[in-house]
């Protein structure tokens, strides 16, 4: 973030907002010495200077763009497969995306045939605990009146809750837009058809902001649109993109005819954001989460771990790693230019030639998770600890599914061994299966699901 001139006195007020929540004992000038915490406060500091003030069917020249241009072409373009995947980076407590799943339940009318999923990212835990829950105050709708149509939302006291069925195509990631990987098919960020990036590229410096909106372009399948905020157009990296200058807003897309950008699974990326958990889903489950009977083996996933030992040379984030599985890039291309059922398919495939494979089992882990089917995403993860229960990352991936699920104490009991499991490990050592994760940045995200449960 950039903290230049005036910004460096918000600095110092965030930081002591979160000591004085968490150590108020303890003067800023003694926070960079605060060695084991230092992480998970960081976090909160940055939290703290990011605005998480919002309101549904924010800027009406956007939603109208998106209602009666972008979101139409999608519609159109996506007509055969009945999919659309999209992203709202920055979400706070959640009105954006409920926005945006709302603008396409009007245009498809409620049509139960298409499988819509949208992302919310933010990275203050707080803002994305009040989303989950789907209830807001009058306040969030203070330019519309959405909240009084029934299809939508339920009056409940004072304020009003989300319909179930609009909540079910939502689903909110914690996720640090400088700091964490993506796009990655294993945080559902890859072969994205819509990504709204309004009002945050302000926090950044352009340097920053110009590696992002990379970033971004990576994400989107080709076709796919990026959407920022009128103050950030002007000054915003369009390399790669096609501009759209449209009545109400101006918009990026990437071209029809872009080359296919998938980085190789495992390839040193910085670090990755593990996907926080969705909402179990239906039964009637796609034929791909179907797996050889051999997974059915019982297994010793939840037992306390062997002491973790290290490679005789530690792999650090700037050694290659081996090139991986030609199956999963098969299933990670496929993922980019959005063929989700082609996705699905092609790790069926790799599931039943290759059953011991663990990326694949991790892969279709992430995929149930995106689809909002938790415990699939919850049976792909202890497969993978059955033939690895030394891999802390899944532990962590395992811990945050129990957390959504209100199972407390399985979670913390999986979180324990995560940590346990990285104890003596290097930070910069990246974590086996982990899409570039590294030990350090798996700890942080720990230490933050661990204050998220005090």
């Amino acid at each position: 973030m950039d903290f230049s001139g005036a910004r460096q006195a918000r600095l110092m007020h965030a930081i002591d907002r979160v000591l004085a929540r968490r150590r108020p004992q303890v003067s800023w000038e003694a926070f960079a010495l605060l060695a084991p915490e230092r992480p998970r406060l960081l976090e909160e500091v940055t939290a703290e200077l990011t605005v998480g003030e919002s309101f549904f069917m924010r800027n009406e020249g956007h939603m109208q763009a998106l209602s009666n241009r972008v979101l139409p072409a999608l519609i159109e373009e996506n007509a055969d497969k009945q999919t659309l995947r999209m992203w709202s980076c920055g979400c706070a407590a959640g009105e954006e995306p409920y926005s945006l799943a709302i603008l396409v339940d009007q245009l498809l009318e409620g049509d139960p045939a298409w499988n819509v999923s949208i992302l919310g990212t933010d990275l203050n835990p707080a803002f994305l605990q009040k989303a989950s829950t789907g209830l807001y105050r009058p306040w969030s709708f203070r330019q519309t009146t959405i909240c009084q149509d029934a299809r939508y939302f339920i009056p409940e006291k004072q304020a009003f809750r989300v319909q179930p069925r609009i909540q079910r195509s939502v689903r909110f990631n914690y996720l640090n837009l400088v700091k964490d990987v993506y796009p990655s098919p294993l945080n559902g960020t890859l072969g994205l058809d819509l990504i709204l990036f309004r009002n945050v590229a302000i926090y950044f410096k352009p340097e920053v902001t110009a590696e992002i909106l990379a970033r971004l372009r990576m994400a989107l399948r080709p076709g796919g649109w990026l959407l920022l905020g009128e103050t950030e157009v002007s000054n915003a990296a369009t390399d790669g993109f096609e501009v759209h200058r449209l009545p109400q807003a101006t918009f990026f897309r990437k071209p029809m005819d872009a080359a296919v950008e998938v980085s190789p699974i495992g390839a040193p990326l910085r670090v990755r954001v593990a996907g926080a958990p969705g909402r179990s889903g239906s039964s009637d489950l796609p034929e791909w989460y179907h797996t050889p009977e051999w997974c059915e083996l019982p297994f010793a996933a939840q037992s306390e771990p062997e002491t973790a030992t290290k490679p005789a040379v530690p792999v650090q984030s700037n050694v290659p790693l081996p090139a991986v599985n030609g199956s999963l890039q098969k299933v990670r291309e496929l993922l980019s230019v959005a063929d989700l059922q082609g996705a699905q398919r092609a790790l069926g495939d790799c599931l039943r030639r290759e059953p011991l494979l663990i990326e694949a089992h991790l892969l279709q882990a992430g995929l149930a998770e995106d689809q909002g089917h938790l415990d699939i995403a919850e049976q792909a993860y202890r497969r993978a600890l059955y033939l690895d229960r030394n891999h802390a990352l899944t532990h962590f991936h395992l811990a945050m599914i129990q957390q959504k699920q209100g199972q407390q104490a399985e979670s913390d009991r999986s979180l324990g061994i995560a940590m346990k499991l990285m104890d003596g490990r290097d930070p910069a050592e990246l974590v086996e299966y982990g899409d570039g994760v590294c030990y350090g940045r798996l700890r942080e995200l720990a230490l933050l699901l661990q204050g998220a449960s005090a």
